[in-house]
C-alpha cells in the first residue's frame, strides 16, 4: 500500500474551537490519516458529503447548526448515513438549561453515535477511539 491521499482513512473533524479542530487535526496527521476539517455545521454537512469520509468527529455544541442536528442530517442522508460519527462533548456543556450527557444526546438524536469523546481530550484517547470505529465499518 502506497502512501497516496486515495489510500489513507479520511477524517473529517468539525469543530467551531479551533484549537481543538487543530489537535485533532494534529494527532491523526501524525498517524498517517488524511484529516478534513469543518468550522461549522453546515461546512461540516457540505465536507461529508462532498468527500465521503470514513469516519467523522463531530463536536455537539457549535453556532448555527449544532452537531445534533448535523448528525441527523449525515444520518438521514443515503450518501453519508453508513459514515461512523465520533461526538465531541464537554462535560460542563448544557442546552437549553440542561446539562449534555451522552444518554441524553444519543436520546436526542433517535440513534447513537459509534462513540463519544468527553473534552479534554488526549491522544491516546483519540486515537484508540478512532482505530475502534473505523476498524467496526
Amino acid at each position: 500500500m502506497n502512501s497516496s491521499t486515495e489510500n489513507k482513512i479520511k477524517v473529517l473533524t468539525a469543530d467551531d474551537e479551533d484549537t481543538i479542530r487543530e489537535f485533532v487535526a494534529a494527532v491523526l496527521s501524525a498517524e498517517g490519516y488524511h484529516v478534513l476539517e469543518a468550522r461549522d455545521g453546515d461546512e461540516a454537512v457540505a465536507v461529508a458529503v462532498a468527500e465521503l469520509p470514513d469516519v467523522v468527529i463531530l463536536d455537539v455544541m457549535m453556532p448555527g447548526r449544532d452537531g445534533v442536528s448535523v448528525f441527523r442530517e449525515l444520518r438521514g442522508d443515503p450518501r453519508t448515513s453508513h459514515i461512523p460519527i465520533i461526538m465531541l462533548t464537554s462535560v460542563n456543556e448544557s442546552r437549553l438549561g440542561t446539562p449534555v450527557t451522552t444518554s441524553s444526546i444519543a436520546e436526542e438524536m433517535g440513534c447513537a453515535p459509534e462513540a463519544f469523546l468527553e473534552k479534554p481530550i488526549d491522544s491516546k484517547t483519540l486515537l484508540e477511539t478512532v482505530r475502534e470505529v473505523v476498524s467496526l465499518a
